[in-house]
């Protein structure tokens, strides 16, 4: 499932933009491919901002919030990277002093 964002914006997307959603699907392979290869802290969030025509990561915080502003299209997604990540981290060694 892959959530499709909304603007305020009508008409045909631009070549660009169809060629993104297009291959989103390829895009989210890629995604969820890195997200295995590699362990982003288990308590951790990155803002992304939406101009209309694009979509960018601003930041990583390691302190969440923001929760609340959820799109209720991205819970199913965001329970599952949950559970993903749960798991590696009950897998992980213990790093000890």
């Amino acid at each position: 499932m892959v959530p499709h964002l909304t603007t305020a914006l009508t008409g045909p997307p631009a070549r660009t933009e169809r060629r993104f959603l297009d291959s989103s699907t390829h895009s989210e392979h890629w995604l969820r491919g890195q997200w295995q290869e590699h362990t982003p802290p288990f308590y951790s969030s990155c803002d992304l901002r939406n101009s209309g025509f694009k979509l960018a990561p601003v930041d990583t915080n390691l302190f969440l919030g923001g929760f609340n502003n959820l799109n209720t299209v991205f819970l199913p997604l965001c329970v599952q990277a949950a559970m993903v990540a749960i798991e590696r981290s009950a897998r992980m060694p213990a790093i000890c002093c």
